[in-house]
């Protein structure tokens, strides 16, 4: 590019790269040498336009702390970005961190939104995000997790049951452990159970509309980001958006059983019955509470530690061992897809009911 009589000659050995060379020549000068440290805070103020959790945008932003603020290409200007660049950054950073293939793709939805909204902004001609070739080989392998900890097999469900028994039997008025059991019987998320109310009760079945998060806001301040302490708030479903969450499921016998006996309870606490099923003296039950009854009873029971997510896993296995259809616990989970299911998919079976399965099926 030379510089006569006033005038800029630009001189090119191909069209393309001529019609190049014009456009960045002729785009707004101010953006010229903007950097993707400088552009991130305007990605995440768009992003929060369209997404609706700020949880998701809390995890973007440590995951923005952890895997880039510290790397050289954030300060490279947007323009200079190559597919070489790009394709290293994704390497190192994959060695460094030694990434899984699942917290890879969580980390480049960062630079992918990041090109994308400056393309379209026009501070860039090109994306070379859309080049870019990853070599997931050098991903961490993540092996499927073992049955003995993600689901209650054997004898460890009848024995945590029975640990939830003798709390009823020394605690009288609390219905924790209720709602403990009647997670083996519904499979529902713990947030969706500590937010049923009593209304979404219909002869044999319970409507599954709502349930507790965290919720925080994202804090914009001259383009600095921050994020309000998360509190645990009453979420509708649909106002989520996702109507595989808003669901209806099937009460069984046991499953009102175990609804009558807190209605008994909550009757002789005196607690409104328009509102939470599960409340005590301090009003509507937690997530929090649920997993610490969930800790004291498997401590009680002599059973290793597992979540209320893990009930969840339970109840999918046990169905699924039991001819129930994947699409139909696809339902019941609330989950969009059932390969999504599938990964709640474990053996509810100790190591001896399993041999003793396969010798009888294969004698």
């Amino acid at each position: 590019m030379n510089i006569e009589n006033g005038r800029k000659k630009i001189i090119k050995k191909s069209e393309k790269d001529l019609h190049k060379a014009l456009v960045e020549f002729y785009l707004d000068d101010r953006n010229k040498n903007i950097t993707l440290k400088e552009f991130y805070s305007d990605w995440m103020i768009k992003r929060g336009i369209s997404v609706d959790s700020a949880g998701t945008l809390r995890r973007n932003d440590q995951h923005w702390k952890k895997y880039y603020l510290e790397s050289d290409i954030v300060v490279v200007p947007l323009r200079k970005l190559t597919k070489e660049m790009i394709e290293d950054f994704f390497h190192l950073t994959i060695k460094k961190f030694n990434l899984s293939k699942h917290e890879l793709n969580n980390m480049k939805i960062i630079l992918k939104g990041v090109l994308e909204l400056a393309f379209d902004r026009k501070i860039i001609i090109f994306d070379p995000f859309n080049t870019v070739k990853i070599n997931y080989g050098l991903c961490r392998y993540v092996a499927k997790k073992s049955n003995k900890t993600q689901v209650y097999i054997g004898d460890e469900k009848e024995r945590l049951l029975r640990a939830l028994d003798e709390e009823l039997i020394e605690n009288t008025d609390n219905t924790n452990p209720l709602a403990v059991k009647l997670l083996f019987k519904i499979g529902t998320r713990v947030g969706e159970s500590v937010a049923t109310m009593w209304d979404d009760i219909e002869d044999d079945n319970i409507h599954i509309q709502r349930m507790e998060a965290n919720e925080s806001e994202m804090i914009v301040d001259d383009k600095k980001l921050s994020f309000s302490k998360p509190k645990n708030a009453i979420v509708d479903h649909l106002k989520r958006k996702n109507d595989c969450e808003d669901r209806f499921l099937h009460l069984t016998p046991g499953a009102m059983d175990m609804l009558r006996q807190v209605k008994e309870i909550n009757e002789r606490m005196n607690y409104p019955e328009e509102e939470f099923i599960f409340k005590g003296p301090d009003g509507r039950t937690t997530r929090r509470q649920i997993a610490y009854c969930i800790e004291k009873a498997c401590a009680k029971a002599g059973i290793l530690v597992k979540s209320a997510h893990d009930i969840r896993r339970t109840v999918a296995s046990v169905m699924y061992s039991n001819g129930i259809a994947l699409d139909e616990i696809r339902r019941i989970l609330g989950h969009k897809d059932e390969k999504t299911t599938l990964g709640y998919i474990f053996n509810p079976y100790s190591d001896n009911e399993t041999n003793k399965m396969i010798d009888d099926a294969l004698l």
